[in-house]
C-alpha cells in the first residue's frame, strides 16, 4: 500500500475543516440571530455531550440519582479522557475542547484514510469531503465519540490491508475502550488473517495454521483489552462490571432480535403508513447499512463486512435509537459508498453539492432540536 497523504492534501483537508466551521457559523447566525461564536459551541454541546463531560470529570459512583435511572456508565472512557485532558491542559471549556478534539480526530481520519483508496483519487476526495463537510459530518465535529471511533477504525483498516495484525490489535484495544462495538474489531482481524492465508494456500492444513500464528493470537488477545479494563474498573468502582449494559434500561433500550427491532420500527412509518418519523429514518439508515455491507461482500472485503455487520446487528439489538449515527460512524461503509459514487463521473459531481446541502440541513436540524442524528 502506498499513496500516503501529501502536505498539500493535509492543507486542503484542514481548509475543509475551517470551511465547515465557517458555514455552520453562518447558518447558526442566520437561524438564531446570534453572532457570538461561543453560543454556537454551546449549541453543539447537546444530549450525549453532557454525559461525556460527566465522564471526563469522573464516573458516577452509586445508584443513579435521577428518576429516569440513567447514568454515565453507558459511555466508554477513551474519548472523554482525551477531550477532558485537552480541556484541563488548555484551560478551554468542555464544549470547545470537545469540538476541537473531534475536529482534529476528523481531520486525522481523513488524512490517514488515503492508502485505503490506492490510486482512486476521486473516491478518496469524495470520502474526505463527506467526512468533513457531508451529510453526517456534524457527527464528527461534536463532543461525541464518533470522531475517535471512525479515526481508529480507519487506522485499523489500514493496518489490516498491510497484514499488520499487532498494530490492528492495538487499534482494537483502543476501539473497545471507545465504544462497546469496538470489541468486534477482533472479528475483522481474524477474518483478514484467514483471507490472507487462503490467498496463499487453500488447504485445510494451511487454514488451521492460522491458529498458531503468534502475531494473530497476540492481536486477538489485545483487541478486547479496552473493554476488559473498563469492566474491571466498573466492578471495583460501583460493584457491577457490566453496568454499561445494565444501565441501558434507563434509556428504554431492551435487547431483542435485531430483525424484530427493525420490523417493529418499520411498521411505525413509511412505507406502512404515509408519514415519516424519526423511527423511519433509523429503519432506512439500517437498511442502507445492510446494502453497503452487501457491496463490501461483493468486493470480497470480508473483514470489513463482518465487522460492520456485527456492529450494526449489536446496535440494532438494543433498539433503533441512534441508528443513523451508528451507521454513519462505520468507516468501511463510508469508504465503499465513496467508491460507488466515484464509479460514475456524474454521480461524483452531483454528490458534492448535494452532500454539502444535506450537511448544512442536518446542522440546522441539530440546532433547532431535531433528534434524528442523536
Amino acid at each position: 500500500m502506498k499513496y500516503a497523504a501529501s502536505r498539500s492534501t493535509w492543507l486542503l483537508l484542514a481548509a475543509m475543516v475551517v470551511l465547515a466551521t465557517t458555514l455552520r457559523y453562518v447558518v447558526f447566525a442566520i437561524a438564531t440571530q446570534q453572532l457570538d461564536p461561543a453560543a454556537l459551541v454551546g449549541q453543539l454541546c447537546r444530549w450525549d455531550c453532557g454525559w461525556y463531560r460527566n465522564v471526563a470529570e469522573g464516573y458516577q459512583q452509586g445508584l443513579p440519582s435521577n428518576r429516569t435511572g440513567t447514568a454515565d456508565w453507558a459511555f466508554f472512557p477513551l474519548y472523554p479522557m482525551i477531550a477532558g485532558t485537552l480541556s484541563r491542559v488548555s484551560g478551554l471549556s468542555w464544549p470547545l475542547a470537545g469540538y476541537l478534539a473531534s475536529n482534529i480526530c476528523g481531520l486525522v481520519a481523513a488524512g490517514i484514510a488515503r492508502p485505503l483508496f490506492d490510486s482512486n483519487r476521486h473516491a478518496y476526495w469524495l470520502f474526505s469531503f463527506g467526512l468533513l463537510l457531508g451529510p453526517f459530518s456534524l457527527l464528527f465535529s461534536l463532543a461525541y465519540s464518533e470522531s475517535l471511533f471512525i479515526l481508529l477504525t480507519l487506522a485499523g483498516m489500514v493496518a489490516l490491508r498491510r497484514s499488520s495484525f499487532v498494530s490492528a490489535g492495538v487499534v482494537g484495544a483502543m476501539l473497545s475502550a471507545t465504544r462497546v462495538t469496538g470489541v468486534l474489531f477482533g472479528l475483522a482481524i481474524a477474518v483478514q488473517a484467514l483471507a490472507d492465508r487462503l490467498v496463499v494456500d487453500r488447504s485445510w492444513r494451511s487454514v488451521a495454521s492460522v491458529l498458531t500464528d503468534t502475531r494473530l493470537l497476540l492481536a486477538l488477545g489485545m483487541a478486547p483489552l479496552g473493554l476488559i479494563a473498563y469492566a474491571v474498573f466498573l466492578r471495583f468502582w460501583m460493584g457491577d462490571g457490566l453496568a454499561f449494559m445494565h444501565v441501558q434500561i434507563g434509556w428504554n433500550r431492551e435487547f431483542d432480535n435485531p430483525l424484530v427491532q427493525l420490523w417493529n420500527g418499520a411498521q411505525e412509518g413509511f412505507p406502512f403508513h404515509l408519514r415519516w418519523t424519526e423511527q423511519t429514518s433509523f429503519v432506512w439508515a439500517a437498511l442502507g447499512g445492510f446494502v453497503l455491507i452487501a457491496v463490501l461482500v461483493a468486493k470480497k472485503r470480508y473483514a470489513e463486512a463482518v465487522f460492520c455487520l456485527a456492529a450494526l446487528c449489536i446496535s440494532l439489538s438494543a433498539g433503533l435509537a441512534s441508528t443513523l449515527r451508528f451507521v454513519a460512524g462505520l468507516a468501511p461503509l463510508g469508504v465503499v459508498l465513496a467508491e460507488v459514487l466515484a464509479s460514475r463521473r456524474w454521480l461524483t459531481y452531483v454528490a458534492y453539492p448535494v452532500g454539502l446541502a444535506l450537511g448544512l440541513l442536518g446542522f440546522a436540524g441539530w440546532i433547532t432540536g431535531n433528534h434524528v442524528m442523536v
